[in-house]
C-alpha cells in the first residue's frame, strides 16, 4: 500500500538544512517553494522537488529522483530510481519512467507512455500517448513522436532507435545520433567486415523498413 507523503510532511515539518524533511523510515526529501502534492503520494529517499512543481494523486517516485522547477506530474505516474526531470517537464497520467532516465527541460510525455531505464529525452521533446521507448534509447532536442518508433537491441546491448525529425530519418545507438546515411557510413568505417558491423547494418535496414511499413498504415 502506498504511503501518503503529504500527511507525513505535515507531521514532520522542515528540519535540518533548508527545505529538507525527515519522514518515517529515515527518508529525507527536499521540497521547493509553492509545491503542490497530491494524496497517496510516495516519495523515496533523497528526492528533490523544485519550486512550483505539481505532483498528482497516487504518484510513486523512486529514491534519488530529481524533479525540476515547474514540473507537472499527473496522477498515477511512476518514476524509477535516480530519474531526472528538468524544469518545465509535463508527465501525463499513468506514465512510467524507468530508473536513471533523464528528461530535458520543457519535454512533454503523454498519458500511459512507457519510458525505459537509462533513456535520455532532449529538451522540448513531445512524446504521444501510449508510446514506448526502449531502455537506453536517446532522443534529440525538439523531436515529436506520436507513435512508438521502430527500435531494436544489438547483441551487445546497444539500443537502436529510428525517428523522424524535420523531415529526415535519424538513428540513435548508445550515445550516438546520426542520419541514416551517416549511421551506415560509421559502421562500415569502424566495424566493416565484423559480426557487429554486419548486425548494425542489418538493424538499420530493418528499422528503415519498419518505419516505411508504419507510415503506410
Amino acid at each position: 500500500m502506498s504511503y501518503d507523503t503529504v500527511k507525513a510532511i505535515k507531521a514532520a515539518p522542515c528540519s535540518g538544512p533548508p527545505g529538507w524533511h525527515l519522514l518515517p523510515g529515515e527518508r529525507a526529501i527536499r521540497l521547493g517553494s509553492r509545491v503542490k502534492l497530491g494524496a497517496y503520494l510516495r516519495l523515496g529517499n533523497h528526492v528533490r522537488v523544485g519550486d512550483g512543481a505539481r505532483i498528482g494523486d497516487h504518484v510513486m517516485v523512486g529514491d534519488g529522483a530529481r524533479i525540476g522547477d515547474g514540473v507537472k506530474i499527473c496522477a498515477r505516474v511512476t518514476l524509477g530510481y535516480e530519474v531526472a526531470l528538468e524544469n518545465g517537464v509535463t508527465i501525463g497520467g499513468g506514465a512510467q519512467i524507468g530508473d536513471g532516465a533523464w528528461v530535458g527541460g520543457g519535454a512533454q510525455i503523454g498519458d500511459g507512455s512507457r519510458i525505459g531505464s537509462g533513456v535520455m529525452l532532449g529538451a522540448y521533446v513531445k512524446i504521444g500517448d501510449w508510446v514506448k521507448i526502449s531502455d537506453g534509447a536517446r532522443i534529440g532536442n525538439g523531436v515529436k513522436l506520436k507513435t512508438t518508433p521502430p527500435q531494436a537491441v544489438r547483441s551487445d546491448g546497444y539500443t537502436f532507435c529510428l525517428y523522424e525529425h524535420r523531415g529526415k530519418l535519424r538513428i540513435t545507438a548508445g550515445c550516438r545520433d546520426f542520419t541514416v546515411e551517416d549511421a551506415r557510413a560509421h559502421w562500415i568505417a569502424t566495424r566493416g567486415g565484423t559480426r557487429l558491423g554486419d548486425e548494425s547494418l542489418a538493424i538499420i535496414d530493418h528499422l528503415v523498413r519498419m518505419h516505411a511499413i508504419m507510415q503506410s498504415r
